[in-house]
């Protein structure tokens, strides 16, 4: 996607590094192929049968508390 730089710089990591952590993942280059990047297919970030998941999923609270945070403020004040 074209905004996806931006929006990466925006909430964490570096968007020019793919192989850094970062709130999209932490990611791998395919051999012989110069734009291929794959899920980081280190074991020990693998969840059930999902290379890489635990590169994303360690914000999982943190994005989590900010999005019922977030929805929270849509319901308005809390009655008194």
């Amino acid at each position: 996607m074209g905004d996806t730089p931006s929006v990466a710089f925006l909430l964490r990591g570096t968007a020019d590094d793919p192989t850094q952590d970062s709130w999209g993942g932490r990611f791998v280059k395919k051999d012989g192929r110069p734009s291929w990047w794959l899920d980081d297919p280190d074991p020990t970030l693998q969840e059930a049968d999902r290379p890489g998941a635990k590169t994303v999923n360690k914000w999982r609270q943190d994005y989590l508390r900010d999005w019922q945070m977030r929805m929270e403020r849509c319901l308005g004040p809390k009655p008194k």
